[in-house]
C-alpha cells in the first residue's frame, strides 16, 4: 500500500467513523422515539437496522487491522487507529443495546 494509498485509508476510517457514529445515534433516537410512543413498527426498524450497524463495524475493524498491517504508522496515526478501533467497538455495543429498548 502506498503512503498515499496510506493517507486516503487513513482519511476514510476518519469518514467511516463518523457515518457510522451518525447512523448508530438516529439507530437509539428512533429507538428512543419507538420507546415513548409505544410504536411496534419503529421498534423493528430499529432491531433490523443492527444488521447495517454491525456490518459497518466488521468492516471498520478489518479496515483497522489493514492499516496496522501494511504500513508502519508514525505514534499520531498509531493511537487514532487505536482509538477508532475502540469507537468503533463502543458505537457497535450502543447500536446492539438500542435494539433493545
Amino acid at each position: 500500500m502506498p503512503r498515499d494509498s496510506y493517507q486516503e485509508g487513513l482519511n476514510s476510517l476518519r469518514e467511516d467513523v463518523l457515518y457510522m457514529s451518525e447512523i448508530v445515534l438516529e439507530r437509539l433516537r428512533l429507538g428512543l422515539d419507538a420507546l415513548e410512543q409505544k410504536d411496534e413498527e419503529m421498534a423493528r426498524e430499529v432491531i433490523e437496522g443492527d444488521h447495517e450497524i454491525n456490518q459497518l463495524y466488521l468492516d471498520l475493524e478489518q479496515d483497522c487491522i489493514d492499516l496496522l498491517a501494511l504500513q508502519q504508522p508514525v505514534a499520531s496515526d498509531l493511537r487514532f487507529i487505536a482509538a477508532s478501533f475502540k469507537i468503533i467497538t463502543d458505537l457497535e455495543r450502543i447500536g446492539d443495546l438500542a435494539t433493545n429498548l
